[in-house]
């Protein structure tokens, strides 16, 4: 069978085990005869072609599925998997999956306008990372034509609405800073390696929201009070892992995060307008009304 067709059936077999559901092997079968009915493709199984489909699905999304001899079911096991970064493959995977379906795309999708992500580094700038190798790149700072070129120790790449960033280590200044993989002209890959420093994500992007690096985090407590119809969004859009809730009514959705207070979550809070107010600390307080205050000053 086509790669293309086993990669179609590895991901209904995951859709149909997911969210902890639990399936035999019948099951499974009649949903794929189902998706077959469905696609006009024929997705049936045997028992050995299913066994290496599990080795498959685990070697492609990172997703373990395990067998209970006690009731006959198959599940994901959650212990095992990586639930971003399987997500993030299938996200991929599923959006592959359905342009192939179809012949003509006219009148059903419509794509943002936007530069090119710099996709096209990935790979080669995991290698980079993986093998702790120093690169030289060539960058084009905010697409102003103004090249610069950085020797660079690459540390971990991040994603931030919707681009990807590296973070790295200048090896001239020993300073941590992120560059934008869609403004990377070009990079070599140097024999030379260095070792990065301990616990970068941890330390440097725990406590942060968007791609700013702060080499001294200094998380605050932060309280933010949204109204109910942004609250609802909220809850679904977390701003950072560290939010709780700390009321939920008809009046008010309010919040508690502990992080670093950096430019992007002072421009993420001004977003919200009217729809929220910084409780707390004192200082985001003042921050955020003195930039709404100059703002409003624009349009008198």
């Amino acid at each position: 069978m086509r790669t293309k067709d086993c990669i179609s059936r590895c991901l209904h077999i995951v859709r149909r085990l997911k969210r902890g559901q639990k399936a035999s092997f019948t099951d499974i079968q009649r949903y794929l005869n189902e998706m077959s009915a469905l696609t006009g493709e024929d997705y049936t199984i045997s028992i050995r072609t299913f066994q290496r489909d599990l080795d498959a699905i685990r070697e492609l999304f990172y997703i373990d599925i395990r067998y209970s001899r006690i009731d006959g079911l198959y599940s994901i096991n959650d212990e095992f998997s990586d639930e971003i970064q399987s997500e993030r493959l299938m996200e991929s995977l599923e959006v592959f999956h359905s342009l192939k379906m179809m012949n003509n795309l006219s009148g059903i999708f419509h794509f943002e306008a936007r530069p090119p992500l710099g996709t096209e580094h990935l790979s080669r700038m995991i290698f980079a990372i993986k093998n702790k190798r120093i690169i030289t790149l060539t960058y084009n700072k905010n697409w102003e034509n103004r090249f610069t070129e950085r020797t660079l120790l690459p540390l971990l790449l991040k994603e931030f609405r919707g681009r990807w960033y590296v973070v790295a280590k200048r090896m001239d200044t020993d300073a941590i800073r992120t560059y934008s993989l869609d403004r990377v002209v070009a990079f070599s890959i140097q024999e030379y390696q260095a070792s990065p420093p301990a616990n970068l994500e941890n330390y440097y992007y725990y406590y942060s929201f968007g791609i700013y690096v702060k080499t001294d985090p200094n998380p605050q407590e932060v309280v933010l009070k949204f109204s109910p119809d942004a609250g609802r969004y909220i809850k679904d859009a977390v701003l950072h892992h560290s939010q709780k809730v700390i009321e939920d009514s008809a009046e008010a959705f309010v919040v508690k995060l502990y992080l670093s207070i950096t430019f992007d979550f002072v421009m993420e809070i001004l977003g919200y307008g009217e729809l929220v107010e910084v409780i707390s600390p004192p200082e985001l307080r003042t921050q955020v009304s003195d930039r709404l205050r100059k703002a409003i000053e624009k349009y008198k």
